[in-house]
């Protein structure tokens, strides 16, 4: 929640004719499932604010931190502080945490025009338009499975809330990397509970500005549109309670404003910023200033990038640790969940069920080296076992032949023979089938792999 001045800087950005992306509207609406999302979301993309925008990129980024505003704000002016004319997500952190990619997005967060719609509710539109964007930049990227962060504001929060629990879901593969691939959220001002109409009211009365909202603003629907926090962190907290189960943790952090916002006091309480199981912090500056820097001394700042530092620095101390020589290990950490139990507190090393797959094949000699033992000095073939199976057949071959010799004239030699052949083939066959494969009589013996292949877990466009 903003003040109104930050409508004042909803204006294009340089940047952000940039950072456009390809048109891959085509591939997401030919996949089952997200169609119907982007036919509710797209005609209310409006006004040059909205969508996502690339602050900055890195070739080698080994996560994705993406901005989300809350009401009445901007996806640039929000982060901007007074007299600076770039947002400090851009200028302040890519030389703290380096190989990362910072998005930052934008939807229409004005109150009254958002209470007057009522097609669809201002938290759904938001979080369907920005499960979709963020969806879309990191495909047009390359990076569908890269480590993601979210860092939300005020109500922006919410619709974060609401955006993984849609990917969580959702039926679509392309959109349910949003989820899978999300590692923390950082929640800076957010409501989490202890928030109603009244309460409401008299927040947005302040923020906009007005001695009180109009009578044709429907301000209860959003209760019933599911803008209040309780309705929404009931169904967070059991993701977050699943997740931990699982013990495949999405890591989250709070942070809670310590100075009065003029008459109504504390926009938003510590006890109502505060997610469960969180240690909450504290920045000493008002709601809607306690997300914007001038410099890198700026106390508040340094809270909130130290544990982005700390976040970030984990994720590329365990690309750095995984063996360089192996694909699987390399590509699999883009997903973020090749973690090490040792040093990261509520992750564990796991591999996903759809990127295992035990394959069998003669193994390079470096891996014959890593993997088997050197064959014993003293050959020991099977030629007892073999022998006996070319008993069983020759044996058989032969009483075959005699028989259709000597009871030709009887008329049933045939019959005799076929019946000894198969009989002896049947004996024969389940020994064989078991024993080939290990046999040293036949040919040189061939060791067998087994282990984890690399298989794509990126939605194919």
């Amino acid at each position: 929640m903003e003040g109104p001045s930050i409508r004042a800087t909803r204006t294009p950005s340089p940047s952000s004719q940039a950072a456009q992306l390809p048109d891959i509207t085509d591939t997401l609406t030919s996949s089952p499932g997200i169609g119907s999302i982007l036919a509710t979301s797209s005609p209310t993309r409006q006004g040059p604010s909205e969508g996502i925008i690339t602050l900055h990129d890195d070739p080698s980024a080994v996560a994705d931190i993406c901005f989300v505003h809350g009401l009445m704000g901007d996806r640039v002016g929000t982060w901007t502080a007074e007299g600076e004319s770039e947002p400090w997500p851009k200028t302040l952190l890519p030389p703290l945490l380096g190989k990362v990619r910072i998005l930052a997005y934008g939807y229409n967060g004005d109150v009254p025009s958002n209470l007057q719609r009522t097609d669809q509710s201002p938290a759904d539109r938001a979080a369907n338009n920005l499960l979709i964007d963020l969806t879309m930049a990191r495909i047009a990227g390359n990076a569908s499975s890269r480590p993601l962060i979210l860092v939300a504001h005020s109500l922006g929060g919410i619709i974060c809330k609401r955006a993984v629990l849609m990917s969580r879901d959702n039926v679509n593969s392309h959109l349910q990397g949003v989820y899978m691939s999300l590692r923390a959220i950082m929640f800076i001002g957010t409501p989490h509970k202890g928030l109603q109409l009244s309460g409401w009211a008299s927040i947005l009365t302040s923020l906009l500005g007005i001695s009180a909202i109009p009578k044709d603003y429907h301000l209860s629907d959003l209760d019933s549109s599911s803008m209040l926090p309780e309705v929404t962190q009931e169904r967070f907290k059991a993701l977050i309670e699943d997740q931990r189960d699982r013990e495949i943790p999405i890591v989250t952090q709070s942070f809670f404003e310590e100075t009065l916002a003029g008459k109504i006091g504390l926009t938003i309480s510590k006890e109502s910023a505060t997610l469960p199981g969180d240690e909450p912090i504290p920045i000493n500056a008002s709601h809607r200033d306690m997300v914007r820097f001038n410099s890198v001394h700026d106390a508040g700042y340094q809270k909130i990038a130290t544990v982005l530092q700390l976040w970030i620095s984990e994720f590329d101390d365990i690309r750095n640790t995984q063996p360089q020589n192996d694909d699987s290990n390399n590509d699999s950490l883009q997903t973020g969940r090749y973690l090490d139990r040792g040093r990261l507190s509520r992750r564990m090393l796991f591999v996903p069920p759809s990127a295992r797959a035990l394959v069998q094949r003669p193994p390079s000699p470096l891996e014959i080296a890593d993997v088997h033992t050197e064959r014993p000095s003293r050959f020991r073939p099977c030629y007892i076992i073999c022998s006996i199976m070319a008993l069983v057949v020759i044996g058989s071959g032969v009483l075959g032949i005699y028989y259709t010799v000597r009871f030709d004239r009887m008329g049933d030699g045939f019959t005799a023979a076929s019946w000894i052949v198969a009989i002896g083939a049947m004996a024969l066959a389940g020994p064989m089938a078991r024993h080939y494969p290990h046999c040293s009589c036949w040919r040189p013996a061939t060791p067998y792999y087994h282990g984890i292949h690399r298989a794509s877990t990126q939605p194919v466009s």
